[in-house]
């Protein structure tokens, strides 16, 4: 309810917002992964056997990469909702530069997120079909990204843009959050 009503007051309808979600994240992290395992009904353990140790290998490092995941997309979303004043999505974007958050240490926290939650799920599942789906995603995410979103970013936002580059990384975080200047503003 707290989403549908920040929603509205930032003019995008929670419509937008959830079209955006299902059909993007959700349908990355949740819904293709599960038609791989479907499909391919692979062996758990990336075919080294399952045994004892594995399941508990398995939840011991995908569990902070999951957890991790799912926290940096929840956080990315309300962020556009209260800030951004769009979606996620590219056809729908923000209209506001959102430097607020994650977005003051790392340029990518939404993709960042659904690259950990991919590689936590591979892991989880033992699944070499889903570990090929993370490294296919993770490589067309950052081709996208770099070829052209970016290039979208800096004509949209400018100036602005490219300083938060110069400060801010696009994949590891920096060890200081953005800070703007004197004349520029966290997020407008």
């Amino acid at each position: 309810m707290a989403f549908a009503m920040q929603a509205s007051r930032n003019g995008v309808s929670p419509m937008r917002h959830a079209y955006s979600i299902l059909l993007l994240p959700v349908m990355n992290s949740i819904v293709i992964p599960t038609v791989i395992l479907l499909l391919t009904q692979s062996e758990r353990g990336f075919g080294i056997g399952t045994g004892e140790l594995f399941p508990v290998f398995g939840a011991l490092v995908s569990a902070p990469l999951l957890i991790g995941g799912v926290a940096m997309i929840m956080h990315s979303i309300a962020l556009f909702v209260r800030h951004g004043n769009g979606t996620l999505a590219p056809w729908d974007p923000t209209q506001a530069l959102v430097i607020r958050g994650l977005y003051r240490y790392l340029r990518n926290p939404m993709k960042m997120g659904l690259i950990l939650l991919l590689l936590g799920e591979s892991i989880a599942f033992g699944s070499l079909p889903l570990l090929y789906w993370w490294a296919t995603f993770t490589i067309v995410n950052v081709l996208y990204i770099r070829l052209w979103e970016e290039p979208g970013l800096r004509i949209r936002f400018g100036e602005e843009y490219a300083r938060y580059c110069s400060q801010v990384g696009p994949w590891l975080p920096s060890r200081r959050p953005w800070r703007a200047s004197n004349n520029m503003v966290e997020s407008r």
